[in-house]
């Protein structure tokens, strides 16, 4: 009786266990450059979802009453490989009683937890053997938190969105997973509606050091890892702006524009919208309005591309001498003209082009004056606040420094923010750099997911800056 018992408990403890590679078994995802993902949403602009206009004008980037941050303390426990995890850490009856507090966002060799490493060429696989990680030497980071809706978020969709995970994690909500991602330099988020409930949840993250990923991550820099970056969740209706690309145009004299928008509408309810229309209005820098644009009447099935323009007489332009920004709030209203949902984006009027070799801005030739920088903090690591940001952008301006290489990685949000702000050319990076490795994955098609998920993610995420 005693063998059956012991046998029953090895059962049912396996039945919880983590994704393990067996010999005979593909793969873990963390080791598979193919599998990029697993449920995350498509990658889109930043902004934060509002419930009307003046909301998304004045906050386009948040705070808002359908968004909720979770950052601060969250529960910590750091398995020093993978089959050191508790089978059940992520259950709701997990006891998590004796493990310590994170703040999120940190880099957990940063709070005293591992030890931080700074190198260039020395793979952190080392001995590399892409696309293995060594789990002896994996640590893995658990982290653990409750959380409340708030009421007016019932019969709304929810996401949890991650602007920075380093390198590979998992999400589980209420004990069930939720999704998977790789990439830590550009957001993850997870639409889950699905297994949240009334009253407290609970989020849990497995967040593993080191992944196929970090062989296409091997920069020049202090190598960390942990949700280095701010978590939040929103709220959208079922029918919402799923993403907005902004284009402001110039004609040849750079006296006239034109403001092309599209927008893609996605619907989560089994049946058709009804009679939809988007709006746009348009706001100079003093809040004044330019421009409203309204679309055609259109339906939504699933999801709908929805395009608009308008011309744009003498628009102010944006450059890094004189960085001038509109507010452009884009709305849904339904068919009796109640908004459904608004949006907000920083945006930019200017032309970019070569001639003769020279690069223009405007019609006018530019002399680029840029330096290379990398998020850090040499308290935070990669978690960096807006002050720093502010303090080095300042700095630079003094210094007559007019353009940033984000090397070699897609910086925080904030910061490209603040680059439309002060007036800085900024060269995105798509945080794929390998060094001995180059040529070798360059040319193997197992690692073409991994890297046009990295620059398909950080060009979605970046489109609609005036400075990128």
């Amino acid at each position: 009786m005693v063998e059956v018992v012991a046998i029953g408990v090895v059962v049912a403890l396996l039945a919880f266990w983590p994704r393990r590679a067996h010999a005979d078994a593909p793969p873990p995802d963390w080791e598979n450059p193919a599998v990029p993902h697993r449920n995350r949403e498509e990658v889109h602009a930043t902004f934060v979802p509002h419930s009307d206009l003046s909301r998304a004008k004045e906050a386009p980037y948040g705070p808002s009453t359908w968004r909720q941050p979770l950052n601060g303390p969250w529960n910590f426990s750091l398995a020093p490989h993978p089959d050191a995890i508790p089978p059940n850490f992520c259950s709701d009856d997990f006891d998590e009683t004796q493990w310590n507090e994170i703040p999120v966002p940190s880099n957990w060799q940063m709070e005293g937890y591992d030890t931080p490493v700074y190198a260039n060429f020395r793979n952190m696989c080392a001995p590399a053997q892409p696309p293995a990680t060594h789990e002896a030497t994996n640590a893995v980071g658990l982290y653990r938190r409750n959380f409340t809706l708030a009421m007016d978020w019932e019969g709304k969709q929810v996401f949890v969105h991650f602007a920075g995970v380093q390198s590979a994690f998992y999400v589980y909500i209420n004990g069930r997973e939720a999704g998977f991602s790789k990439g830590s330099m550009t957001p993850a988020e997870f639409n889950i509606t699905p297994f949240i409930r009334p009253g407290l949840n609970t989020i849990a993250c497995e967040v593993y050091s080191r992944c196929d990923g970090t062989y296409l991550e091997d920069q020049d820099m202090w190598r960390f890892a942990g949700i280095f970056r701010e978590v939040y969740l929103y709220a959208t209706r079922p029918l919402h702006l799923r993403d907005v690309h902004i284009r402001p145009a110039l004609d040849a004299s750079c006296k006239r524009g034109e403001l092309r928008i599209e927008a893609r509408v996605h619907n989560h309810k089994n049946d058709s919208s009804g009679n939809l229309t988007l709006k746009a209005d348009l706001f100079n820098a003093e809040g004044a309005a330019v421009s409203v644009i309204t679309s055609e009447s259109f339906t939504v099935k699933e999801e709908e591309a929805v395009a608009m323009e308008a011309a744009i007489d003498a628009p102010r332009l944006w450059c890094a001498e004189d960085p001038n920004l509109y507010t452009l709030v884009v709305q849904i209203l339904d068919s009796r003209g109640k908004v459904l949902e608004a949006i907000g984006q920083r945006i930019g009027f200017r032309k970019v082009e070569l001639r003769d070799g020279r690069l223009c801005i405007n019609n006018k030739p530019i002399l680029i004056q840029g330096v290379n920088r990398h998020d850090h903090d040499a308290r935070h690591g990669k978690t960096v606040d807006e002050a720093s940001m502010r303090a080095d952008l300042t700095l630079m301006k003094k210094f007559n420094i007019n353009a940033v290489r984000t090397s070699h990685y897609p910086n925080e949000p904030k910061f490209l923010q603040l680059c439309d702000e002060f007036g800085l050319y900024v060269f995105d990076e798509a945080n794929i750099e390998s060094h001995t490795f180059w040529g070798q994955f360059a040319e193997d098609p197992a690692w073409e997911t991994a890297f046009l998920d990295r620059i398909i993610s950080m060009a979605q995420r970046d489109k609609n800056h005036p400075c990128i």
